[in-house]
């Protein structure tokens, strides 16, 4: 379904008619909580953590099912997706967390601590391999930079038209936190916090 001015319709009505919404479908899949959203031209038409659906808390991995429920709920299938959107830049976060631990490593901490990140990021270029075959019927993938994310979903959804927006976080592709400049429609980056702050 997808909200209409007041009304509720489904995607195929669009279809139908000869009109297809643009359909977005925003996945979390590289660490816990793994989570699902999708969204038209203007609104969220869906979206569930994994954890909902599987019963199981902090679920993480490739989050197959509420893939599945966010296309049941908008009677669309993932040919009709034209984005599919990941809150992380895999490699840059990768190369960043290896360079990282490879230099800690020299001054005493545990050298097994690049090689684990290295595994992550291994593993994270196997999930995204899995995932292109999985989905690879959605139009274009896109990997976004992990603060920028956080930063539009507090920015646009408030109601200010001019905003300094500050996000923190563990280690979203290897940053701790930014700062932005929200004007209009635009967010301009300020300042970056790196890993480790």
């Amino acid at each position: 379904h997808v909200m209409f001015g007041a009304e509720t319709i489904e995607v195929s009505t669009f279809r139908a008619h000869g009109v297809q919404p643009m359909l977005t479908l925003g996945i979390w899949a590289f660490g816990r909580d793994s989570s699902v959203v999708l969204a038209d031209d203007d609104s969220i038409v869906a979206a569930i953590e994994e954890e909902k659906l599987s019963r199981s808390p902090g679920t993480g991995g490739i989050p197959r099912l509420s893939v599945a429920r966010c296309l049941e709920q908008a009677n669309a299938s993932i040919q009709d997706v034209q984005i599919a959107t990941f809150p992380l830049r895999p490699g840059l976060s990768s190369l960043r967390e290896t360079a990282f631990r490879f230099r800690q490593s020299f001054s005493g901490a545990d050298p097994s601590s690049w090689i684990q990140s290295l595994g992550r990021s291994l593993r994270q270029a196997g999930q995204v391999r899995q995932i292109r075959s999985l989905y690879g019927g959605a139009g274009s993938f896109l990997f976004l930079d992990h603060h920028l994310c956080h930063a539009a979903s507090a920015y646009y959804a408030s109601p200010f038209e001019r905003a300094l927006v500050l996000t923190l976080d563990e280690r979203g592709d290897m940053r701790s936190g930014s700062l932005y400049l929200g004007e209009g429609d635009e967010l301009r980056l300020l300042k970056t916090l790196s890993f480790p702050n």
